[in-house]
């Protein structure tokens, strides 16, 4: 899908970093309580695996209260974000920082995690590479895991067709170009991620600068 292969450069582009100008502030807040609890019970397994981490503030948030985490990124300049923010956030020595898809799993044991996070990743992305992904993850994750997978905002087709974006193939729809959506109904995310995991709940939540009625979901669940 040429919209997804184009996303990588989209993405890496957009990662920049920039150094915390007041180096006094130690603050960890991520402007979302009930995201930041669920990160924090995450923080105290042993290895947590951030997928799809971005420039790495989840990563970081989770090191911050002790975990040791791998931040697995296709993104080169994601990466370097997350290195240099770690060393500013004095976590580096917690974070692997891993320029690399889901294929870097390959190479690990099985069971080398006790811990898992992704946002924003498995609906910005095709489904069979969400498919080929999570068997890759269900093998690297320890049978009880904890594992949050949080998701963008629930919007709906009028929302996205305000947007301009085009439907390249069914359910999946792209902003200039760029896969930006993949559009599923809560229960067609339960019964995908129901097949690796045991989800207990479902958490709706946005972040302080998010606009009221556009709630993320964020799935609290075991790998089985």
């Amino acid at each position: 899908m040429k919209e997804y292969n184009d996303s990588f450069d989209f993405w890496n582009k957009y990662y920049t970093y920039t150094k915390n100008s007041d180096e006094s502030d130690d603050s960890i807040s991520l402007g979302a309580a009930a995201l930041e609890e669920q990160l924090k019970l995450l923080s105290k397994r042993e290895n947590v695996l951030d997928f799809g981490s971005g420039s790495g503030w989840a990563s970081i948030f989770l090191a911050s209260f002790g975990a040791k985490v791998t931040a697995l990124e296709p993104a080169a300049n994601g990466t370097e974000c997350t290195r240099l923010c770690a060393a500013d956030a004095r976590v580096a020595d917690n974070i692997n920082a891993v320029n690399g898809d889901d294929s870097y799993l390959d190479c690990l044991t099985e069971g080398s995690f006790d811990g898992f996070f992704s946002c924003n990743t498995f609906d910005v992305i095709p489904e069979e590479v969400t498919e080929r992904a999570l068997q890759r993850i269900d093998r690297v994750l320890a049978d009880g895991a904890s594992v949050l997978i949080s998701l963008n905002p629930d919007v709906d087709i009028e929302w996205i067709l305000k947007r301009n974006a085009v439907e390249i193939t069914p359910k999946h729809y792209a902003i200039n170009g760029i896969l930006r959506i993949v559009l599923k109904s809560e229960e067609e995310w339960l019964r995908l991620f129901g097949e690796y995991f045991n989800v207990q709940k479902v958490i709706r939540y946005k972040f302080d600068f998010e606009p009221e009625g556009l709630m993320r979901r964020l799935f609290v669940c075991t790998k089985k």
